[in-house]
């Protein structure tokens, strides 16, 4: 737990049990952990959210929308990945015959057919939106099918509506070479790049206040084909480029899903990895985009699926990627992670127990609203950074790498907070340990599996989590927090009640 000024946190060996959390003397043999904040790494705070998939969402359900609304997100994107390059808004639906089309009548029904429209124009997404608490939307627009009048018309139906145009998208993936349309439509990236110039042009005449985003090209662990590999330079460092306000950045991490020992070493290697792409994605910020650009991470994830899809350590992952993106991209501006709803087995924060993610548009708001582990820990996490203005990284002494392969990798992760109900946020990644504070009053809620076990388990369901609060010493005095192990802490000002 973080608590106001200075700030020093602390955490001690779990308990068996996990059933006792509280304030006290802690033996000299037990290690203390301090932490202070650092001041020169403060920045603002993204906006964080849940990525959209409206092909596989219903925008006219009550339930969903409910469901939305406690995910604390202040940002959703529309209408989603790639059907948003097939995307007529004045239908509120994908283009009839698209590739995207029967793509996601395989992925989402496991048939050759096209998927249940699920209509969602302008209106009917800002009328969405207000239902889940809601106000600011990234536009990610149909360049590859559709031109830039429509698109403008489109823009100003999301206005109308309601929808501020202050993020704009132009387009979802185009270095995809595997897509036999978009590499008839753009040979090479300069060609994208040329393309959208016009576009970018437009869109700020009409609307100055709203920031454009090319695509950008994420950083790999394996060695993208040339198209892919180039794909920065050409259209980042272009004309377009130096109009554009940001780049997007789909961040996929590669990891062995199958991989699945609830031991220390396997959890420790597993999110070690989240500092791998987290930090190699900022030396590919640093390295390949223009300084001015700010960043949008409009998609992130994890592949192939496997058996640790959604339990607590695919929670922590995300988490882990959620806390160190903004201090590896320090003009990361939006968070949205893949997905809110979605058939994708990596991906859903939320689901159902009769049909799982995807509901059948018949049962629209009769169906009740689960979240997964990882809807569940990012709900959490989302609500502390709610309407905070600035967060400031926590430095913790001793707080040693979760393995040696990977050295930016940290057992303990945090952000102080400025101008939100929560003081702070701590990700602990490694076993129980005892931190020190000075103690103003603040109350911490801790979410962690019940077991060791349990981190790894499949088919975790998010009411299995435990939620525990250590008790604060009084204030003004000294206090040892027992902070359980991999577990996500939150901590509040004053005496409110914890997010949750």
């Amino acid at each position: 737990m973080i608590v106001g000024r200075p700030v020093v946190w602390l955490a001690l060996l779990l308990l068996a049990s996990l059933s006792q959390w509280s304030c006290g003397l802690v033996s000299e043999r037990q290690s203390i952990t301090t932490v202070r904040a650092d001041p020169s790494s403060a920045r603002l705070v993204p906006h964080f959210g849940f990525g959209n998939e409206l092909v596989a969402q219903s925008t006219n359900d009550t339930n969903v929308a409910a469901a939305l609304k406690s995910s604390s997100g202040t940002i959703a994107r529309y209408p989603g990945g790639t059907p948003s390059d097939y995307w007529l808004w004045d239908q509120g639906w994908i283009r009839p015959g698209s590739p995207c089309n029967d793509a996601v009548g395989r992925a989402y029904n496991g048939l050759q057919r096209n998927h249940p429209v699920r209509e969602t124009t302008p209106a009917q997404w800002r009328a969405f939106l207000d239902k889940g608490g809601i106000k600011d939307s990234v536009l990610d627009l149909c360049q590859l099918t559709c031109n830039l009048t429509y698109e403008l018309a489109g823009l100003r139906a999301h206005a109308a509506a309601g929808t501020p145009i202050k993020f704009v998208e132009l387009g979802n993936e185009m270095y995809d070479s595997s897509r036999p349309d978009v590499l008839a439509k753009y040979p090479q990236p300069k060609d994208y790049a040329n393309a959208m110039l016009p576009w970018i042009t437009a869109i700020k005449a009409e609307w100055p206040g709203a920031q454009v985003a090319l695509i950008g090209e994420r950083w790999n662990k394996y060695k993208p084909v040339p198209r892919a590999e180039t794909w920065n330079e050409q259209v980042l460092h272009s004309a377009a480029g130096l109009k554009a306000d940001a780049a997007t950045l789909h961040i996929y991490c590669g990891w062995d899903t199958n991989a699945n020992a609830s031991t220390e070493a396997n959890i420790a290697s597993h999110l070690a990895g989240a500092a791998t792409y987290a930090f190699s994605n900022g030396d590919n910020f640093h390295q390949q985009i223009p300084s001015h650009m700010r960043i949008w991470v409009t998609e992130m994830g994890v592949y192939p699926a496997g058996s640790l899809d959604l339990t607590w350590l695919h929670a922590l992952f995300y988490t882990a990627m959620d806390m160190q993106l903004p201090a590896a991209l320090p003009t990361l501006d939006v968070l949205t992670p893949y997905c809110f709803m979605c058939s994708d087995p990596t991906a859903p924060g939320f689901t159902s127990a009769e049909f799982g993610p995807v509901i059948p548009p018949a049962k629209a708001g009769t169906v009740p609203i689960l979240r997964t582990p990882t809807g569940e820990a990012q709900s959490m996490l989302f609500g502390a950074f709610a309407k905070a203005t600035k967060m400031t990284p926590l430095v913790f002494t001793p707080n040693p790498p979760l393995t040696a392969k990977e050295p930016r990798s940290r057992k303990l992760l945090g952000w102080e907070l400025e101008g939100a109900k929560a003081s702070s946020v701590v990700l602990n990644q490694g076993q129980a340990q005892v931190i020190e504070l000075a103690s103003i009053g603040c109350r911490i809620t801790c979410l962690h599996a019940a077991t060791q076990a349990d981190v790894t388990k499949p088919g975790l369901l998010a009411s299995e989590l435990v939620r525990s609060s250590p008790t604060p010493a009084p204030p003004h005095s000294k206090c040892v927090v027992h902070l359980p192990a991999y577990s996500l802490c939150v901590a509040m000002q004053g005496l409110d009640s914890a997010i949750v």
